[in-house]
């Protein structure tokens, strides 16, 4: 214990140097370690060994402040005996606490606000450029902002998550990747989720370009629709009509000059946006595939690709039928029951009511056929009911 006055033997704002000072404790014991008179005996009761660590080793006054031990580095010091298990292996005795949880007060904590947040650091490095991608999901915003005070978004949504990294970090540059669908949820206010999306890069400061993109308009064999979006934290003010052909997407993504925009001016709170927006839109999303934001003004358009390059077909990439491993194939044995699974077909089934009673129901389905020749590899899949199954094709060619 260094008495009141004496220079500690570590630097208590060097995270390093608290580091290696810890290490030095590997292989003694805390007597040896510190004043053996002055240790108490630490098994009376819990939490007395991290106790006498603070108090004797780093010469930290024990408390139960909200804030960490090691205030100008910003780390919480958390101590725990070890159990030696009958394998003779080590493991920890008890769990570790970060912090407690008041389930009374939590639901009205802010992230960044949070105990959690004073007490443990959030050791992330900082980064120009975030790249992402996530799920289509729910993005209503529950609060206002002059209640909540920050934007607070529903748990488990991996957006907010997204939005949450972005507010701490600010990075440059900002890149996702999701559906076009995005553009377009859900169907009772079309586009207010993208919407909502908007209003929270604005509120960060960012301006945003993004892009419906057909990966078969630029020469790749698929057609699969992303809505490719780019942002940047930047107080310069965009000309968002000019960005929309002359921005980073068209560069790497050319297309031909647009004809027309259209605007959409963005509520300043996602609360509002999640309970106004596009209401009575009578089906229709106002975002189009092309689009820019800057300060909450929105200029959208429908576009078409400038692609000069080679175009490719799927029968380009696939690998020669020969070179097929036979266990993509369906066997001959099991042809029959491929062509029922996967044939249309019309059938009475029986089920039965909660009641017990039995009834009949019509099973039509005609959905899928059998492809011809019935050697022909399994290369596509397809989800249906949350089950992925597969199917024979051939591609063939087109001139």
């Amino acid at each position: 214990m260094t008495e009141k006055g004496e220079a500690l033997p570590y630097d208590k704002g060097d995270k390093q140097f608290i580091y290696h000072y810890a290490l030095d404790l590997r292989g003694s014991t805390l007597r040896e370690k510190s004043d053996a008179e002055q240790v108490a005996d630490i098994r009376r009761n819990k939490g007395s060994f991290g106790g006498a660590v603070e108090y004797y080793y780093f010469s930290i006054d024990n408390n139960s402040d909200s804030v960490p031990d090691f205030k100008e580095a910003d780390i919480e010091l958390k101590t725990t005996q070890l159990r030696r298990n009958k394998d003779g292996s080590l493991s920890s005795k008890e769990c570790l606490v970060i912090g407690m949880i008041d389930y009374m007060e939590v639901v009205d904590e802010t992230f960044e606000t949070s105990h959690m947040v004073e007490e443990a650091e959030i050791d992330i490095p900082d980064v120009d450029m975030v790249v992402g991608g996530f799920p289509c999901q729910d993005y209503s915003v529950a609060k206002p902002l002059a209640q909540a005070g920050d934007i607070e978004g529903k748990k488990g949504v991996l957006w907010w998550d997204i939005y949450r990294f972005l507010h701490l970090k600010e990075p440059k540059y900002v890149l996702l990747e999701n559906v076009d669908r995005l553009l377009k949820n859900p169907a009772s206010q079309r586009g207010r989720d993208f919407a909502i999306m908007l209003t929270c890069l604005a509120d960060l400061g960012c301006s945003v370009e993004w892009r419906v993109v057909n990966g078969a308009e630029y020469g790749f064999p698929q057609r699969r629709k992303r809505v490719c979006i780019y942002a940047e934290f930047t107080a310069e003010k965009w000309n968002i009509e000019e960005r929309i052909s002359k921005g980073v997407l068209s560069s790497a993504l050319p297309i031909q000059e647009s004809e027309g925009f259209s605007y959409v001016e963005l509520p300043e709170d996602p609360y509002i946006v999640t309970n106004t927006f596009n209401v009575g839109g009578k089906g229709k999303s106002p975002f189009g595939t092309a689009e820019c934001i800057d300060y909450f003004c929105v200029a959208t358009c429908d576009l078409v690709e400038d692609f000069r390059g080679e175009r490719r077909t799927l029968g380009d990439v696939m690998v020669p039928q020969s070179e097929v491993p036979e266990s993509f194939f369906v066997p001959e044995g099991k042809l029959e029951k491929w062509r029922y699974l996967k044939g249309s077909k019309s059938e009475d089934r029986t089920k039965k009511t909660p009641d017990g009673t039995e009834v009949h129901v019509p099973l039509l389905v005609g959905l899928y056929g059998l492809p011809r020749p019935a050697r022909e590899p399994l290369s596509h899949d397809f989800h249906r009911r949350g089950r992925r199954r597969c199917f024979a094709f051939q591609a063939h060619r087109r001139d």
